[in-house]
């Protein structure tokens, strides 16, 4: 699966993902189809004013997503399969840690 502007956070084998993807199955070479035009998609309490959208619960302990450090990886989506073209790509998390946007690029091939 391509990932376009993602967010994760591992723990072992616990995964909390924020992510705006191309979608798959498409009859094409790859099987992914075109990215639409999102624009720039906003995640987080700073950028939706919805509480608690940018945390995650590890061990039964909620906490911002920045809270975890190296452990949260940024995926910047890429054209399949040579990864030469940004598709989109997340923001950094912005001051408060809880939020970031991810911003589109390109339709693909």
């Amino acid at each position: 699966m391509a990932n376009a502007g993602c967010l994760r956070h591992y723990t072992g084998y616990t995964a909390a993902e924020w992510i705006a993807e191309a979608p798959s199955g498409c009859n094409t070479a790859s099987g992914f189809c075109q990215l639409s035009d999102f624009g720039v998609a906003y995640y987080g309490e700073k950028n939706t004013s919805i509480a608690n959208t940018a945390f995650a619960t590890v061990s039964g302990v909620t906490q911002p997503l920045g809270s975890f450090g190296s452990s949260v990886q940024q995926a910047v989506m890429v054209n399949y399969p040579s990864g030469t073209i940004v598709m989109a790509e997340p923001s950094a998390l912005d001051s408060t840690e809880t939020s970031f946007t991810v911003a589109w690029y390109s339709a693909g091939p």
